[in-house]
């Protein structure tokens, strides 16, 4: 696949030129959004979470699974802080007290958040790194698909967790059973009747496993990352909701820097963002980030070198 690496080199030496030692804001649209988010959520307790020090340089936004809400990455981003990130929780699109609004949601709706948010950080000429949980994580690997040839320079990192990539065998009735998991999610998150939870219930996983269709197809696009991008993948060896080996095999596929992680066994799918074991790891998985940012800067300037050494090109 055909990669311009002097635009790649130039776009990375711009975004770091502009990242000085000034206090750096959150992008606007991130405010923006995060006020939206606040009025959609209609819950304190499901509020978007924007952990921000202005004095960062590394920032971080990580996504949510299926009717989650940002407070089941709490552990995650409190880990990134303290690591020196600035970190974006946000509410997935028809999440909060807007998930009974679910009927309204296209295949491309999550596509669509997510561009929204790198596009926020793109203009801010704020290098950016991804984490997404479930569903968010196939999201993330669509991204990867669907920008092949025309990557953002703002995203240097994704990392995915458990993604939905595959269905698990052991999951006979998918619609089934999904379709139970949004029920009991609109009566005790939501205060909705039980009558209608069941109405409700199939048709928000109609959407939802739509928008899962739209993903998994442009991820199995996904071969190769940009010049300078890294990417980690978190397996949950036990997942009964996932399906692991479809997993490994996206892994597998994907050519750049990259690093498979696995879990400890005996985690329920849920539980994966709260777990122990992803805050360890994560944590644990800097070495990698900064050996991949080391790399990248010394091949950087091997070309630089090289440039300088083509006749015509000096100064």
């Amino acid at each position: 696949m055909q990669r311009f690496v002097g635009s790649m080199i130039l776009g990375f030496a711009t975004l770091g030129a502009l990242r000085t030692a000034h206090a750096v804001p959150p992008p606007a649209d991130v405010l923006a959004m995060v006020q939206e988010q606040k009025t959609a959520a209609g819950n304190p307790a499901l509020e978007p979470i924007l952990l921000w020090n202005e004095s960062n340089t590394k920032n971080i936004v990580l996504l949510h699974g299926l009717f989650e809400d940002p407070s089941s990455m709490a552990k995650l981003a409190e880990a990134y802080a303290a690591d020196g990130y600035n970190v974006f929780v946000p509410l997935l699109p028809f999440h909060g007290d807007d998930l009974v609004g679910m009927d309204n949601m296209d295949p491309r709706t999550y596509a669509n958040f997510l561009d929204r948010i790198v596009g926020s950080f793109s203009e801010a000429h704020q290098q950016l790194h991804l984490g997404g949980f479930s569903i968010s994580g196939l999201a993330l690997s669509d991204f990867i698909g669907r920008h092949q040839d025309n990557w953002p320079l703002a995203v240097t990192h994704i990392e995915v967790y458990s993604p939905y990539l595959g269905n698990n065998p052991g999951i006979e009735d998918r619609q089934a059973f999904f379709t139970r998991g949004a029920e009991v999610t609109l009566e005790r998150k939501h205060d909705v009747s039980h009558d209608e939870a069941v109405r409700r219930g199939r048709t928000l996983m109609e959407r939802n496993l739509a928008a899962v269709e739209t993903m998994r197809e442009n991820a199995r696009k996904a071969d190769d990352l940009p010049f300078g991008v890294s990417f980690s993948m978190y397996v949950n060896p036990d997942d009964r909701i996932t399906n692991p080996p479809a997993e490994r095999e996206f892994f597998m596929r994907l050519e750049g820097p990259k690093e498979l992680v696995e879990l400890d066994p005996g985690i329920v799918h849920g539980k994966v963002p709260y777990s122990q074991s992803l805050v360890q790891r994560v944590r644990s998985k800097l070495g990698f980030l900064k050996a991949q940012k080391l790399k990248c800067a010394n091949i950087t300037q091997r070309l630089m070198r090289f440039k300088n050494k083509i006749p015509g090109k000096r100064r």
